[in-house]
């Protein structure tokens, strides 16, 4: 998310203009990500990679003096998350591929000073973005055969969304509204500990409301635990935003999304509890 998540530093005209943007922009993208979602697929894989390849042209953009390979990076970003539709084996050998491929475009084409950079600038954009991001594709695939029902892949992506955002938006506003509190004040100075744990308690809270109506075949204390756990992680997704961002020496990696800023500011939380989950059923629940 971007910087003012968490946070009670802006002016209350400017509070209010920025969520209703963020209102307005969440009316629009959330029902499609639920149709995606629910159709899956094609569609769904593609629609990550898409995501993918423009969150790493964001990340190109914030590192832009390290000379990042954007059209290959873009490439081999979309390609990457592609690959996670395929067997394990086949997207291994993919991603080396794309790997040599990189160093090789780099060593073609940068400055010998800039060479160790801009290829590690490349390299770590294209596992942030089209790596992490799919996962995602992992676990929409991902069926699990319990003793009460089947969950479909379906379910948990909708599971992490419903948590993700539920945090982050509760996080914000309480943080906006009421916190006083600073916490990570090296890393992100307008978060602030009411807004953490109003986020916490609302993630746990959105758990249990998805046990409820949609994901019934989790138990309650599965339900809090991963309430919790994803909460952790969307935490630390955000914060190694805002540091990738000030090291930067900018505010938004974009302005694409009107009151949220760009795409890795709209999912970086993702980033994390998309990977988590997945490994979370396949470790817990298979």
């Amino acid at each position: 998310m971007e910087e003012s998540p968490h946070g009670g530093n802006q002016d209350s005209n400017s509070q209010g203009r920025n969520l209703a943007k963020r209102v307005i922009v969440g009316i629009v993208l959330i029902p499609l990500v639920i149709i995606i979602t629910h159709v899956g697929g094609v569609l769904f894989t593609i629609f990550v990679a898409s995501l993918a390849w423009v969150a790493y042209a964001e990340f190109c953009r914030m590192f832009a003096f390290w000379r990042p390979a954007l059209l290959l990076g873009g490439i081999a970003t979309f390609s990457i998350c592609l690959a996670f539709g395929l067997k394990q084996e086949a997207s291994l050998e993919i991603a080396a591929i794309i790997l040599m491929a990189l160093f090789i475009e780099r060593l073609m084409r940068t400055e010998i000073r800039l060479f160790a950079g801009s290829i590690t600038t490349t390299v770590m954009g294209v596992m942030y973005t089209g790596w992490l991001l799919g996962y995602f594709i992992l676990l929409r695939n991902m069926d699990i055969e319990t003793e009460a029902a089947t969950v479909r892949g379906s379910q948990l992506v909708y599971l992490v969304l419903v948590i993700t955002w539920t945090y982050d938006t509760v996080a914000y506003m309480v943080g906006t509204f009421l916190g006083k509190r600073k916490i990570f004040s090296k890393i992100s100075p307008s978060k602030t500990l009411e807004g953490t744990v109003g986020g916490f308690g609302a993630s746990v809270i959105a758990s249990l409301v998805s046990r409820a109506t949609f994901i019934e075949s989790i138990t309650i204390s599965e339900a809090v635990f991963v309430g919790l756990l994803l909460a952790v992680f969307a935490q630390m997704g955000d914060l190694v935003e805002s540091v990738l961002k000030r090291s930067a020496g900018i505010k938004d990696s974009s302005h694409i999304l009107p009151g949220h800023g760009g795409i890795l500011d709209r999912f970086d939380s993702l980033l994390f509890t998309g990977p988590v989950m997945y490994l979370y059923a396949k470790l817990m629940m298979l």
